[in-house]
């Protein structure tokens, strides 16, 4: 029985050597093999010398491999830092037969008249007390003492705004564009300094034809004509101008701004910084010629904007019941208008809005968006008398609303005819219907960057690269090969202890067969 086992145990310790000698070869065949298969097929020749080489050669192999991967952390970090930096690039096209109309704001220089003042005692004592103030104030304050006067009515005017309010219906006459009628596509807006304002919006596609007589043609009257205009302030002149009170400056300065801007927005203030509009004066024919610039913007780290799909329709808060609000947006803050002035806004509380304006958020610039400048404005002295009866479009617009009371028109059909003082003739046109783009795109994208990776990479030898796969394969083979090779190198060594110290049952097992072999050997020669 005994021999058996050991016979089993001398089987079983030739079978474990063979296998570790077995992973063994297949451990450093696999290892060099791969070496030698990267530094054939790729450009890995540092670590395959690092490996081949001994003594200073391998240091000096070391050295190399170091420095070249060195050199390509830092120029990959380069390449990184460079595209978190964003950079820009501008393409230009040039001749896009593609003008749009833009929207037209026309703010009337003067909000109300003296004849509007005579509905209530009231109005009158809030315009002399406001004008007695600011008077005595004068040398204590910077600016026009009547600017400030006008600012300060401005909570007056929206108490009474429903009946001292101007609206477009009295004061355009005529508005066609491109030869169609448009008088019913004015809104009312809102502004702290020109109180009520009109916005035309053109939705006209193009291509639109260009030069005289074929864009936007408005007549604007004055309306009462035996009425004083009441606070009638021109921004753009100095402030000793603005102040000056005898009684024919304010019908000399009563008349429009005008300012054009982008479909549903609204110009930005005060007028001193709009290089897109322009003061018009009853009596005058003016021609101005717009050109538009498309410029198409990327959404950057440092300068935010929103894209088209969801940037808000930028408009005026809304202060007065007729005008339009501010901007849409799925949340945001709910106003309550306390006598309706812009400095006596409470924030109510905090919900989704329910119509169009409830919610005052920031507006952000749009990344997409046209700039509209004036090419060139020429006024003329306007000679000419109009007859009312030629404003057919005017009453039917005016019949078909039902606007038949006195003051929704200071006008007659069969009336006398509207003196040229009176009226302001304009005439709105593209300069050319070709839009510049200034299209900005992003200098540096993703896939360049994993492409420049790629060349660098093998710039430098592929060695980081590789290196780090090789890593990967070796701990693949160590924990796939190495470790089953020591674990039977282990076993094996176990064994072969085994063998060199028996114990004390083999002890007994080796001596009985020796005593035994004795004992027959004796009696054999016997």
């Amino acid at each position: 029985m005994k021999p058996m086992v050991a016979n089993h145990a001398i089987d079983d310790e030739k079978r474990l050597e063979k296998k570790a000698r077995r992973l063994a070869s297949v451990f450093y065949g696999s290892r060099w093999g791969i070496w030698m298969d990267f530094a054939e097929t790729t450009t890995l020749h540092g670590p395959i010398h690092i490996t081949a080489t001994k003594g200073k050669l391998r240091v000096y192999y070391a050295i190399v491999v170091f420095f070249m991967s060195s050199m390509f952390i830092a120029h990959a970090s380069y390449l990184f830092l460079q595209y978190l930096s964003f950079p820009v690039l501008t393409e230009i096209k040039y001749g896009n037969i593609d003008f749009t109309y833009p929207d037209v704001t026309i703010c009337p220089n003067s909000p109300f008249t003296d004849l509007d003042f005579n509905i209530d005692p009231r109005l009158m004592n809030s315009l002399n007390s406001s004008e007695k103030f600011w008077i005595e104030k004068k040398d204590a304050i910077s600016g026009s003492p009547r600017m400030h006067q006008k600012r300060s009515m401005l909570s007056v005017f929206y108490r009474w705004s429903s009946v001292v309010g101007k609206r477009p219906h009295q004061y355009v006459l005529e508005c066609q564009v491109n030869k169609f009628e448009c008088l019913d596509n004015f809104i009312i807006t809102e502004h702290p300094t020109y109180y009520r304002c009109f916005t035309l919006r053109v939705r006209v596609k193009p291509p639109v034809p260009a030069g005289p007589t074929n864009g936007i043609r408005l007549i604007l009257h004055r309306g009462r004509t035996n009425a004083r205009p009441l606070l009638s302030i021109v921004e753009e002149e100095p402030a000793a101008l603005q102040s000056v009170d005898t009684w024919d400056t304010p019908f000399q300065k009563d008349g429009f701004f005008i300012a054009f801007h982008e479909q549903d927005t609204f110009p930005s203030f005060p007028v001193q910084s709009l290089p897109n509009g322009l003061t018009l004066r009853f009596g005058q024919t003016t021609r101005i010629s717009l050109e538009q610039t498309h410029y198409e913007a990327v959404n950057l780290t440092g300068r935010v904007c929103a894209n088209e799909n969801h940037a808000p329709q930028i408009e005026l808060l809304r202060l007065d019941k007729e005008s339009q609000s501010n901007a849409d947006q799925t949340e945001g803050k709910l106003f309550l208008l306390l006598n309706a002035p812009s400095f006596l806004l409470r924030v109510v509380t905090s919900e989704e809005p329910h119509a169009v304006g409830d919610g005052l958020p920031g507006c952000p610039l749009r990344c997409k968006r046209r700039m509209i400048s004036v090419h060139s404005s020429l006024q003329s002295k306007l000679v000419q008398n109009v007859d009312p009866k030629i404003l057919i479009s005017y009453f039917e617009m005016l019949n078909l609303k039902g606007l038949k009371r006195l003051r929704d028109s200071f006008i007659k059909q069969n009336g006398p005819s509207i003196l040229s003082k009176d009226l302001i003739f304009l005439d709105i046109h593209p300069v050319s219907e070709m839009v510049n783009q200034i299209i900005e795109n992003p200098g540096y994208l993703m896939t360049r960057f994993l492409s420049d990776l790629g060349g660098i990479s093998g710039l430098y030898v592929g060695i980081t690269m590789y290196t780090l796969a090789e890593i990967v394969d070796v701990i693949t083979q160590f924990l796939c090969v190495y470790l089953p090779h020591v674990w039977a190198a282990a076993k094996l060594g176990v064994k072969k202890q085994l063998a060199k110290h028996p114990t004390n049952e083999d002890k007994e097992t080796q001596l009985t067969e020796s005593h035994t072999e004795q004992v027959f050997t004796e009696t054999t020669s016997s």
